[in-house]
């Protein structure tokens, strides 16, 4: 995205679907448990469990084969607006 829009543009984006979507923090305990996990990716790890202690509905990645091994809600950004925009 940072190829095709300006920073303004992106900031404006990003502001607009932080109102619409809940944004979950991540603490030392969601940490220290990716850790003991020892997945493939930890940063997605991390996404994972603290939208599961959050109770999310779905996660939003255009990464979704990176999370098929231990997540089920999980959407790319198109199908994700697929299914609120129905």
């Amino acid at each position: 995205m940072r190829k095709s829009y300006s920073r303004e543009e992106l900031y404006q984006s990003m502001l607009g679907l932080a109102s619409l979507c809940e944004i979950t923090d991540v603490d030392k305990e969601i940490i220290k448990k990716c850790l003991s996990f020892e997945r493939k990716d930890f940063e997605d790890s991390v996404q994972y469990e603290s939208a599961l202690l959050h109770q999310v509905d779905v996660i939003v990645t255009r990464n979704v084969k990176d999370f098929r091994d231990f997540a089920e809600n999980v959407q790319t950004p198109a199908d994700f607006l697929e299914s609120i925009l129905v």
